[in-house]
């Protein structure tokens, strides 16, 4: 074991069962490449199948004795740490919002996505804990931002537990995942702001940070390039499943995207190195190990905190990044009362509806009506039911997950502005008629 260095690997490997193909010599694939290396952190995302992950224990035995699999939802939450170091700890924390649960094609909200973390016991460090996440994909990158809230939630919750590890259980802190989205999104600079951390991946490759984003796009390059200077790890060409696929303006401009991180915050390390792996198709096959590539980085570790050490400054958070926020929720949460509200009058039709074929049923003298009565009558059961839930349960859920965060950014939000210049206005200074929160500029207007 290295006291002087830390190498960390990230991957969604991309393990859904039955959805995800060539699975079994990808995942023996991932297995072997990880045993040939000298890893002493590797986190997984989407490896869904526990016996996938009991294969990774099998064949990683010897160089990461250690292992999490972290269980979350219905279907888990797909995410795995392994290590070279005894685990001291573990947690699991499912986000407050993953999506509705009427989006079953993209099933997030079933699976519960999660951040998953264990406090490891380092030789030099001390307690380190790593923590690994994916988050909710939907939104995209483009459009306004309140098409992302669940994300901007997520990054909020992860970002508030990452500086209750950091600052006040005084633990160096990693954090790898998926997070899909792009280093210029407001979701990232909130995350990486507010917890206070340093992208590795960034302080390797200044090029690739959110401010130098500007200059020629990579799709007059090459796609090779694109990964080794801005970290690509979706979408690229050079991947054959995404290849395949019907990439979006940001990816075709950028020859993919950036989406999965290794961040750290810590006065005793550094990251010396930082490179995109596993580009290159299984060994044997004429496929791609992931539908994502995965990131690397190497610390170097140092045996007290120094004032010389070459991490750049982590940019604060800013009063310009809550408002930002604040406002992609607000409007997020009027959208969120007015679709269960939609979902409310659908159910109160179905309830008619259905009281109107038990009515009607007791006057039906033609018997061979009947069969189709019952399947209407289970129908609009049904319907009802799940428009109840989705109106009712879930729409209160969303909504009081919206305020929670609203109310947690607006006491941020007078912190970081001295004690209430351009302070906002919390629901409960709103109308108690709509219950909606309000956001107030400086000059106290609404907005």
């Amino acid at each position: 074991m290295s006291t002087t260095e830390l190498k960390v690997l990230t991957l969604n490997c991309w393990g859904l069962k039955w959805l995800s193909t060539d699975i079994e010599p990808r995942i023996h694939g991932i297995a072997e490449f990880i045993a040939a290396q000298n890893y002493d952190i590797v986190a997984f995302q989407e490896l869904w199948q526990h016996v996938h992950y009991d294969h990774m224990r099998t064949r990683l035995a010897k160089s990461l004795p250690y292992g999490q699999m972290f269980f979350g939802g219905a279907l888990g939450a797909g995410l795995a740490i392994f290590s070279k170091y005894p685990i001291v700890e573990s947690f699991t924390r499912s986000y407050p919002l993953n999506g509705s649960p009427l989006a079953v094609a993209a099933g997030d909200w079933f699976v519960g996505k999660a951040v998953g973390s264990v406090v490891l016991s380092h030789p030099t460090l001390g307690e380190v804990e790593v923590f690994t996440t994916h988050m909710y994909a939907s939104g995209g990158e483009d459009g306004p931002e309140d098409k992302r809230a669940h994300r901007i939630v997520q990054s909020w919750v992860l970002a508030n537990l990452l500086r209750a590890s950091a600052g006040g259980r005084g633990r160096h802190v990693l954090l790898t995942g998926d997070l899909n989205s792009v280093p210029t999104a407001l979701s990232i600079n909130l995350l990486s702001s507010h917890a206070g951390l340093t992208d590795a991946f960034v302080h390797t490759h200044p090029q690739a940070g959110a401010s130098n984003l500007h200059q020629t796009p990579y799709s007059l390059q090459s796609a090779e390039l694109a990964i080794r200077d801005l970290g690509i790890t979706a979408d690229s060409p050079l991947n054959t499943y995404s290849a395949k696929k019907k990439l979006d303006a940001s990816a075709r401009r950028w020859q993919g995207k950036r989406l999965d991180y290794i961040y750290y915050r810590s006065e005793r390390m550094s990251c010396v190195a930082s490179q995109v792996v596993l580009t290159d198709k299984v060994p044997g096959f004429d496929f791609s190990y992931s539908d994502h590539f995965g990131l690397e980085a190497t610390f170097a570790l140092l045996p007290s905190p120094a004032p010389d050490v070459p991490n750049p400054p982590v940019q604060p958070l800013t009063a310009r990044t809550l408002s930002q926020a604040l406002q992609a929720l607000s409007t997020f949460y009027r959208q969120s009362r007015s679709t269960a509200r939609m979902y409310m009058t659908g159910f109160n039709g179905c309830i008619l509806a259905l009281l109107a074929l038990i009515i009607g049923s007791a006057f039906q003298p033609n018997r061979r009506v009947n069969p189709l009565l019952v399947i209407l009558a289970s129908a609009f059961t049904w319907g009802g039911t799940t428009l109840l839930y989705a109106g009712f349960v879930y729409g209160k859920w969303e909504q009081r997950a919206l305020m929670t965060v609203i109310e947690e950014m607006e006491l941020e939000m007078r912190r970081v502005e001295g004690g209430g210049r351009g302070s906002v206005v919390s629901p409960s200074e709103n109308s108690q008629e709509s219950g909606e929160p309000l956001i107030r500029n400086g000059a106290g207007a609404a907005v």
